[in-house]
């Protein structure tokens, strides 16, 4: 409504299938029924390739990349990733875990494990979910990018969980020590109920390697060791991520050198500007891709109207 009471034209139901330029200077846009609409700018914000119930087709990269424009790859960001241990995912699916720690590492030639920096600061601890396929929540979306672009690059990908970051190992032998001595006829499924969230603890006692039917008194000082060990290294192998239309975010798009940052008007199409995912912007979680959108839209239009 805004938009009409300040005299802008709205075409329904009108597919764009290009956009038409001249000697390196747009000329208007051609429709899917083969018409033509002249203009003296044209702003592309046709949104990334990702999530196409909301509309978007990946048809920006295309027109951006006929008039000349260099595409870095489309890779899903802010999307769930995928890992090998499939049975135990699937046993945890629906888990979801508060205040835990994520390390993803890669590793170097001479076989040691290398951390993966992520893009930019990240919280120390966060909230993550397991899944049927693997892991999701807000601290592996937010790494979800560097560590597709780890695994495009052929390194293989490991993520360690730390569910206790609070508690050093020694902290949490202690712990367990004190437990096991107070509820010495108790099983170490039922003990870790009040650590763990109940899947969580099925799995950790099933992964200790300790009999069910052993009462906790009964568990040696090395078999604690590796309670303690699950509990600070929970270690996932990462396969992959899901595919690009299920990433919350398009990573990739028209180089940002081929755009002016000031008024967001192509460098090689003069009167072509660009906003949003079909650019190569990606960024964290809460709301940060949004208002990159909206602020480049709102400089991409105030300079097109001013010709």
């Amino acid at each position: 409504r805004y938009m009409e009471t300040q005299g802008a034209t709205i075409r329904y139901q009108t597919e764009v299938h290009g956009i038409r330029a001249a000697e390196g200077i747009v000329e208007g846009v051609e429709l899917w029924n083969g018409q033509h609409l002249d203009a003296d700018a044209v702003i592309l914000t046709t949104g990334g390739a990702s999530w196409a119930e909301t509309g978007s087709t990946g048809d920006g990269y295309v027109m951006a990349q006929a008039l000349g424009h260099t595409l870095q790859p489309l890779r899903p960001a802010l999307v769930p990733l995928t890992v090998g241990e499939r049975k135990t995912a699937k046993a945890l699916q629906g888990v979801s875990l508060r205040n835990v720690r994520c390390t993803f590492t890669t590793q170097n030639k001479d076989g040691k494990e290398k951390p993966i920096r992520p893009l930019y600061p990240i919280p120390d601890t966060g909230e993550l979910m397991f899944t049927h396929f693997g892991v999701s929540g807000p601290l592996i979306l937010t790494m979800s990018l560097v560590v597709v672009d780890a695994l495009r690059a052929g390194k293989a990908v490991k993520l360690s969980i730390d569910l206790k970051p609070g508690m050093t190992e020694s902290d949490i032998d202690k712990r367990l020590q004190r437990e096991f001595e107070s509820n010495s006829h108790r099983y170490l499924n039922t003990l870790l109920k009040g650590w763990l969230p109940e899947k969580l603890a099925g799995v950790m006692a099933e992964l200790s390697g300790i009999e069910e039917d052993r009462h906790v008194h009964r568990i040696q000082a090395h078999e604690r060791q590796v309670i303690t060990g699950l509990m600070k290294n929970f270690t996932w192998t990462i396969t992959g991520a899901l595919p690009l239309a299920a990433g919350m975010v398009t990573a990739g798009g028209v180089t940002l050198k081929e755009i002016n940052p000031i008024t967001f008007e192509s460098k090689i199409i003069t009167g072509l500007y660009m906003a949003g995912e079909v650019l190569d912007i990606a960024a964290d979680t809460g709301g940060f891709n949004l208002q990159a959108a909206f602020s480049g839209g709102y400089i991409a239009g105030e300079n097109a109207a001013q010709g």
